[in-house]
């Protein structure tokens, strides 16, 4: 069940509430992140326009990866180890830059 934050205007998943942790706003584009449950993933977001994925690593380095289709974000939601997931899944076959 999701529910809208008072004075926000965002949307927080009631059954994790620190989930959302904002927008992330580097350069051109902001993308909302949500918080992982990981021990190598803080957070990640995705901009369907652009098709591009961010992710936020625990040690503060952020990366946006290209060309990167819907379902493999989903895919990324929905996986138990999200840190494998993305060595696996994600670095082998999308470029990338850091964030900064």
């Amino acid at each position: 069940m999701k529910r809208q934050r008072a004075g926000t205007g965002c949307w927080v998943d009631e059954a994790w509430p620190d989930r959302h942790i904002g927008w992330m706003r580097r350069g051109v584009k902001a993308i909302r992140l949500h918080r992982m449950r990981s021990s190598s993933i803080e957070a990640a977001g995705y901009d369907l326009k652009r098709r591009t994925l961010r992710i936020r690593f625990v040690r503060g380095w952020t990366y946006d990866y290209q060309a990167v289709p819907a379902k493999v974000f989903r895919d990324l939601l929905a996986a138990e180890s999200k840190g494998r997931f993305v060595n696996w899944s994600i670095k082998p076959y999308y470029r990338c830059t850091q964030v900064k």
